[in-house]
């Protein structure tokens, strides 16, 4: 069995004025695991971590499933129900912060198609990095408006783990690194307008 964790949260994308999906904290503590995870267990609730824009899960993950990887993987997926919230971009931000073992996270959704069936289950072409090694990070995306349905019953991610990815895996999620130049740039624009202007 493999140990993997992963600190869920959502990262705020500079210079956008669209109402991006930004889930919180306390949205990931209501988190359940779907039942489409192959050979795996997510260990619930997760763990909000003290003082960071983090939250934490953990999954078991069981190597028995081939997708042509040339190695079987085992999965999970931590769900945050969205009610029938409409379709928008999703931005997520990972970072690999375990010392030596690597992992794989997959953007995936379930949506509602306005027919009476709220539970189409997408996996969307958006994955960080596979894999994704120690200390790296990856910004991803999701349009959902692209899915052809009409609003969003849940939201996921799919944590993934291999035989050669090692035995205990640690993903923090982090706020988007543009985001705190975005932050310097407007501090600095402020200051000089305060400067150019004082009589």
């Amino acid at each position: 069995m493999k140990r993997l964790a992963i600190l869920i949260a959502l990262a705020l994308v500079a210079g956008t004025a669209s109402a991006n999906i930004i889930l919180t904290d306390a949205e990931w503590a209501t988190a359940w695991e779907s039942p489409d995870g192959t050979g795996s267990a997510l260990t619930l609730p997760g763990v909000d971590i003290a003082g960071d824009p983090g939250y934490e899960f953990t999954v078991l993950a069981n190597p028995i499933h081939d997708w042509g990887w040339g190695t079987p993987i085992g999965y999970s997926q931590a769900v945050v129900s969205m009610n029938g919230a409409a379709l928008d971009v999703w931005d997520v931000e990972v970072k690999n912060t375990h010392a030596t073992s690597a992992t794989a996270v997959q953007l995936v959704g379930w949506f509602d198609d306005g027919a009476g069936n709220q539970w189409n289950y997408v996996q969307s072409v958006v994955w960080s990095p596979a894999p994704l090694l120690p200390g790296q990070s990856a910004s991803l995306s999701w349009d959902t408006t692209t899915t052809g349905y009409s609003s969003i019953t849940a939201l996921g991610v799919m944590i993934v783990g291999t035989e050669a990815y090692g035995p205990e895996v640690t993903v923090a999620m982090i706020p988007e690194p543009a985001t705190f130049g975005l932050v310097g740039l407007l501090g600095g624009g402020l200051l000089f307008v305060r400067k150019r202007f004082m009589i």
